[in-house]
């Protein structure tokens, strides 16, 4: 989907932490972050199965016909239960909620995602649609403004001048989900500023880039990450480890369609 919005957001870094949440948490934004990144597909589930004999239908008598079922009325035939499924759990269904999308642009308005408004949104779903499953809150982009020391996105301060754990705290006690966009890559700002990369002492910003620097994503906004690099899974974590500590859910990656490099 290309986003009108696409300028508002550089995607490569998060903010303030604040350790409060598991680290299983941690490790499902990894697994999404390194999956959209370019980092290895996760391995394959193994099926379960058994063995079971098969007898032998009894031979028909001589000369007999092959017996054959009559045809079910689709009117009155007794519908099968679907067979268990095996597949992932984290596929069963889509998710269900609201995005900010819709009227960051049909307002005229990139920065209508204020703390007030997502607060409200979260209050009507409550009200209105989580009774029949609608319960994920996703802030698309524009919500960070520029990075931290340690080139992770920070919350914009305009936006929320009381902090955006404000609004993600309301979402959770409404009982719903809280998730960020965010785009592939790491902006050539973060590069060249060779920032440290945090919890990880000799790595920085500007050693992580695939070099000769390529695009990440659609529109060209940020650097494809080098993976081979060790460093880079310790930058991808501590925007994940960053994103737990505040509450974040899930992530929304846009610009996901073939890039160069």
């Amino acid at each position: 989907m290309r986003s009108p919005l696409r300028t508002a957001m550089q995607a490569d870094r998060p903010q303030p932490p604040r350790r409060s949440r598991t680290r299983s948490a941690a490790a499902v934004l990894a697994a999404a972050l390194l999956t959209l990144l370019g980092a290895s597909a996760h391995p394959a589930q193994a099926a379960a199965g058994y063995d079971r004999k098969l007898s032998a239908p009894p031979a028909a008598a001589p000369g007999a016909l092959p017996a054959v079922a009559p045809p079910s009325d689709p009117l009155t035939a007794t519908p099968k239960a679907p067979a268990a499924s095996s597949a992932d759990p984290w596929a069963v269904r889509p998710y269900m909620g609201w995005s900010s999308y819709s009227m960051q642009v049909y307002s005229g308005n990139s920065k209508w995602i204020t703390g007030d408004q997502l607060i409200k949104q979260s209050d009507a779903m409550h009200a209105k649609l989580q009774q029949y499953g609608y319960d994920h809150i996703n802030v698309d982009a524009g919500w960070n403004d520029g990075v931290d020391a340690n080139g992770r996105p920070k919350p914009s301060a305009t936006l929320y001048p009381q902090g955006l754990q404000k609004v993600i705290d309301h979402v959770h006690a409404n009982g719903q989900k809280f998730g960020l966009y965010m785009i592939p890559g790491i902006s050539p700002d973060v590069y060249n500023a060779s920032l440290p990369i945090a919890g990880a002492p000799g790595c920085t910003t500007h050693d992580i880039v695939a070099q000769p620097p390529r695009p990440s994503d659609y529109w060209h906004i940020g650097y494809k990450i080098d993976f081979s690099n060790p460093c880079s899974q310790r930058y991808i974590d501590s925007i994940v480890d960053l994103f737990a500590q505040w509450g974040v859910n899930f992530v929304k990656f846009d610009s996901v369609t073939p890039a160069p490099g």
